[in-house]
């Protein structure tokens, strides 16, 4: 996943997201929030269980976010 788009998305946008819905407070939430609407996308059109953790290589990605906070 691009770390750095989705830093810049998240501080251009932050105000937005967390005053939505979600309240998508951190790279970490709007992170979660994408993989799981595409899962769930994937999962209802499809009848199919997408891993997002290797689409997206997720597990190496652990430290995302944190030069944010």
């Amino acid at each position: 996943m691009n770390k750095e788009y989705l830093e810049k998305f998240y501080e251009e946008n932050k105000e937005r997201l967390f005053n939505s819905e979600s309240e998508i407070g951190s790279v970490d939430d709007l992170t979660d929030y994408i993989t799981s609407t595409i899962s769930s996308n994937v999962q209802y059109d499809f009848n199919l269980i997408i891993n997002t953790n290797s689409l997206f290589n997720l597990d190496n990605d652990k430290d995302i976010g944190d030069e944010i906070e």
